[in-house]
């Protein structure tokens, strides 16, 4: 019988650098070629490719800057990974890693979970590209975050981030919506007229998330989809909050 030495750790250990290695190679070749003032990205999270952009551009002198899109909030990963192995601080990498890197564990509900599998986690470490804080989105080397408000600006405080590294700009939509609130009653009557609706009817407007919090806590949904929690006739629906909500 042929020895696999993919199937083992170590294989495993090489197979996950030379991934880590080449993705990180391709990214720095294409900065270099295009050579950008400015790197903006959605987010930085050590899942994707987003941190080795931060991490190769800082190396580059090319500055990052994160707009958001969402809050940081270490339960989401921590409910939709908490019952996949691969995220369980188990065996020997797994504590050698947490020893090493204590900022890759967090304990949810008595568990100890990773941010990545304990090889990749090691691996990002060895290569430069992981996090300060790994279960903390955006929580990189970027320069600098734009924030919607101040409110936002002191939860990102609360989760560890710089105080220099966070800018408050405000918000397109947040000013979107103060229009329309201002014009509210013109508003409501250009849609009613538009759709034949009575004007003296309330108007309730339902915007429904993607569903990202799966695995585990799915199954303790009220609906099991969307449109079960709108049927015709309902008056009102229980929905779970979404993960990111702190």
């Amino acid at each position: 019988m042929l020895f696999d030495l993919r199937k083992t750790q170590a294989g495993q250990l090489l197979q996950q650098l030379k991934h880590l290695f080449r993705g990180a190679r391709g990214v720095e070749k294409f900065l270099r070629a295009i050579q950008p003032d400015l790197i903006m990205l959605p987010e930085d999270n050590v899942e994707t490719l987003s941190t080795i952009f931060v991490a190769k551009g800082r190396r580059l002198n090319i500055p990052s800057m994160v707009i958001p899109f969402t809050i940081p909030n270490p339960l989401e990963p921590a409910r939709y990974y908490y019952d996949n192995p691969m995220y369980q601080a188990r065996g020997a990498v797994a504590r050698r890693l947490v020893h090493r890197h204590p900022k890759w564990r967090f304990n949810h509900e008595g568990r100890d979970l990773l941010r990545q599998p304990a090889i990749k986690a090691s691996c990002q470490e060895f290569l430069g590209l992981s996090s300060p804080a790994p279960w903390v989105l955006n929580r990189g080397s970027a320069v600098s975050i734009a924030l919607d408000s101040d409110a936002q600006r002191d939860l990102y405080i609360k989760l560890g981030f710089p105080v220099e590294q966070l800018k408050v700009i405000g918000d397109l939509n947040g000013a979107m919506f103060h229009h329309v609130r201002s014009h509210k009653q013109r508003f409501v009557e250009e849609i009613c007229s538009k759709y034949g609706w009575q004007s003296d009817r309330p108007l309730i407007l339902c915007g429904f998330p993607p569903i990202s919090i799966k695995a585990r806590i799915q199954a303790d949904l009220n609906f099991p989809t969307m449109m079960h929690s709108s049927r015709p006739g309902w008056r009102a629906s229980e929905c779970s909050p979404h993960g990111r909500i702190p």
